[in-house]
């Protein structure tokens, strides 16, 4: 469970889950499933773009006490790592829009199982 407090725990445990997930999704057994999975899967998405621009915002927060291990100060590659975090979060807004127009084009869809009716097929 996350404690909201520790950070390097909590990052550890959202990789467990993520493996779990990777796991799981390697098959569905009724591919109805996917409907709900992709409906939470949309928030981590958000969620980790607020995480990376708030890595960015740390490290350029700090950079003045930012030095190499040869005790050289490191304002530049600080800053350049403050960009790329924020490079990457702003991907992943085209990555939440994807998986949530993904999301509500797998809602359209009604999965046909073998116990479940057949479809009525239009006659011609």
């Amino acid at each position: 469970m996350a404690t909201f407090v520790d950070t390097v725990a909590d990052v550890a445990e959202a990789y467990e889950g993520f493996c779990g997930l990777a796991d799981g999704t390697r098959t569905f057994e009724d591919p109805a499933d996917t409907y709900p999975v992709l409906g939470d899967v949309s928030g981590p998405v958000r969620l980790l773009r607020q995480v990376l621009d708030q890595l960015s915002r740390a490290h350029a927060d700090h950079r003045s006490i930012a030095f190499t291990d040869d005790r050289i100060p490191a304002v530049a590659l600080v800053l350049a790592t403050a960009d790329k975090l924020h490079q990457a979060a702003e991907g992943l807004d085209e990555v939440g829009d994807r998986v949530m127009r993904a999301h509500e084009a797998s809602g359209r869809i009604t999965w046909y199982t073998h116990s479940s009716p057949e479809p009525e097929r239009s006659r011609r």
